[in-house]
């Protein structure tokens, strides 16, 4: 079922492959594959609380139908977020009328600061403290080479932002006088 939707998604304008993944792909496909499986785990474990993916939705659904408090954690921009909530909005009502409003008002968690990201809905923000232990030291893959490494990620939708980023990325002044390595 998902080979003709990505075979497809190269050919769409940017901005219609978010269409297609979150609504159709996250908002239809994963919570029809998912749901039952929850609802029944949900049943089994009586948990106070479900922690959600703030892209995962069927968590979501299975929670309010057993009226279980569910928590979104955010795993990018919350702007970003809201939009995605938006694109699933349709598939998930005709699942369970009145679910976005409830997704969009459960509580967000986000290690993301604010001056990063300006989120437009009560954000509350956490800190790792492991973030503050000294990391090991790289493997010496450029003996001898001391300048920055940087590690450069587009992601799943790169490829959908023309010009490709990574040929972007590589052309850039800055990132030529650094040792990278990209996926």
């Amino acid at each position: 079922m998902l080979g003709p939707l990505w075979a497809g998604m190269s050919s769409l304008p940017p901005g219609q492959g978010d269409v297609v993944v979150v609504g159709i792909v996250f908002a239809q496909l994963n919570v029809a594959a998912m749901l039952p499986t929850l609802r029944a785990t949900l049943e089994e474990w009586k948990p106070d609380v479900v922690v959600r993916e703030s892209s995962e939705f069927a968590a979501a659904i299975a929670a309010e139908e057993q009226g279980v408090p569910h928590v979104r954690v955010g795993i990018g921009l919350a702007l970003v977020e809201e939009g995605a909530l938006a694109l699933a909005s349709p598939a998930l009502e005709d699942r369970l009328p009145g679910i976005s409003q409830r997704i969009a008002e459960s509580r967000y968690l986000t290690r993301l600061p604010a001056s990063l990201d300006p989120a437009l809905h009560p954000v509350e923000r956490f800190r790792d403290p492991t973030g503050d232990e000294r990391p090991n030291p790289l493997l010496d893959w450029w003996p001898g080479d001391t300048r920055p490494l940087v590690y450069v990620s587009f992601g799943s939708v790169a490829s959908h932002f023309p010009p490709p980023p990574l040929s972007t990325a590589a052309r850039s002044r800055r990132l030529r006088s650094c040792r990278s390595a990209s996926c």
